[in-house]
Order: C-alpha cells, then structure tokens, then sequence
C-alpha cells in the first residue's frame, strides 16, 4: 500500500473527515481531494503532522511497518506537543508515537507520584499485563 493508501484508509478507520485532515494541517480540502484523485502522495514535510493526526508513527506511515521498541520510554524523554491536539504527548524512543488519550494520562498520573507509589503502579501494571490481578497495597 502507498502513502496515499494509508492516509485514505487512515480517514475510513478512524471515521474521520478530509476537512477534519485539511484543517489539522492548515490546508485547503480542495488539496487533500486533489491527493485521493490523482493517487498522488501527499508532500513529504506533511509526513509528520500527518502522523500526528492519525497517532502514528512517521515510520509507519511512509512504509506500512514499525519497528519493534524494546522499552515503551528509553531515556525519559516524554515532550508534550501544544498545537491543535493540547497535551498529546510524544515519547521520543528511537522513534516517535503519538499517545491516546489514556495512555497521556497514565504518563500524568504517573510523573505526579512519589517513588515508592511508581513502583505500586508498575507492580500493578506488570501483574496485569501477565494476567494476574494486581496485588494488594495496604
């Protein structure tokens, strides 16, 4: 599949509009209609904020794969973005992803805990994970 291709069954997906796209990138509609028609490609500088509309990765939206990320945050380094989409965070991994909301969230609640509490919720989140329900804190 193309670029064009994903971007379009991106839009049929996530039940979102050319317009919602066109305006999430300050573009005429005119512009994302012209891209399905002609087949073409969107412009490469877009690739990124592209990405960021759909919350994938720029990887995987130019080549349909994804490489595979040993640790969910590498060095730490969560930044957050400010445009359209406040408080949609970024975790630079040798990579980039855009977080779901529940998942920006956790990154909240987590960075507001003491480290003793870190541990409880990554204890928790480790049971879950392996199916077992998380253990009790008293």
């Amino acid at each position: 599949m193309t670029i064009n291709g994903r971007v379009f069954q991106l839009l049929i997906d996530q039940k979102r509009k050319q317009k919602e796209l066109a305006n999430f990138l300050e573009l005429n509609e005119r512009n994302i209609a012209t891209w399905k028609s002609r087949g073409t490609d969107p412009p490469a500088k877009l690739a990124f904020q592209i990405a960021e509309f759909f919350g994938v990765s720029v990887e995987w939206l130019l080549t349909g794969k994804e490489r595979p990320h040993t640790a969910f945050v590498n060095n730490g380094s969560v930044s957050s973005n400010l445009g359209q989409h406040y408080g949609t965070l970024i975790v630079r991994n040798g990579g980039e992803r855009v977080l779901s909301n529940e998942c920006a969230e956790l990154v909240r609640i987590y960075e507001s805990l003491g480290i003793k509490q870190r541990i409880s919720l990554l204890n928790a989140a480790f049971d879950l994970e392996k199916g077992r329900s998380p253990a009790k804190q008293n």
